[in-house]
């Protein structure tokens, strides 16, 4: 009787535990999977087809790619990935957020102005950029990877922010700590294009 008992606790533990995993978000992505999944992905983003409109993805933390995903699926962003996510699962999400987390991006062909870079890390630092992006960039849960990312991506999203377009945090698009004017946008986007 005590073997059932322990064998049915054991099991117990083993269930809450994995429902546990499952609600609080940790996935259980195979990523070996993402990558076959994620075949199409690459038709336009990571390679520069579409004139840097498509960021790149190599690099990116998998949670925020994941709830990118869910944003298009639930029309919460708009674009053509709307098309693309709307038949897409959360295993399918998570298999293809885990395979390009686990990528190194590569470098873009865009060389920054070196006077601009100073002045873009200058104004990051006053921003407090990387409170949330980190002190390298490269993101963290789900806050994006900015270092090296396509020029044309960033000005664009930027310029979203302001605009109210997209939603940069909480953050009204007023906010130009958050959302920087166009000439705060330029040398910062000239600098984290030249991060690694």
């Amino acid at each position: 009787m005590n073997e059932i008992r322990r064998f049915t606790l054991q099991g117990a533990r083993w269930t809450i535990s994995a429902l546990f995993a499952l609600s609080s978000g940790v996935a259980f992505a195979d990523a070996k999977s993402g990558e076959a999944k994620s075949f199409l992905c690459d038709l336009c983003h990571n390679t520069g087809t579409y004139g840097e409109a498509a960021p790149i993805l190599q690099g990116q933390p998998a949670p925020y790619l994941v709830l990118q995903l869910q944003a298009f699926k639930d029309k919460k962003r708009a674009g053509v990935m709307q098309t693309n996510a709307s038949g897409m699962s959360t295993e399918d999400m998570r298999d293809i957020a885990d395979y390009f987390a686990a990528q190194k991006p590569f470098r873009t062909p865009f060389r920054p102005d070196p006077s601009k870079v100073i002045l873009g890390r200058q104004r990051a630092n006053a921003l407090g950029c990387a409170s949330c992006h980190q002190s390298d960039y490269s993101g963290q849960g789900d806050v994006p990877r900015l270092a090296g990312q396509w020029y044309g991506y960033l000005v664009a999203e930027l310029k979203n922010f302001r605009t109210g377009n997209r939603a940069h945090g909480n953050a009204p698009p007023a906010d130009t700590v958050r959302n920087p004017t166009a000439e705060d946008a330029d040398v910062l986007v000239q600098f984290l294009t030249a991060q690694e």
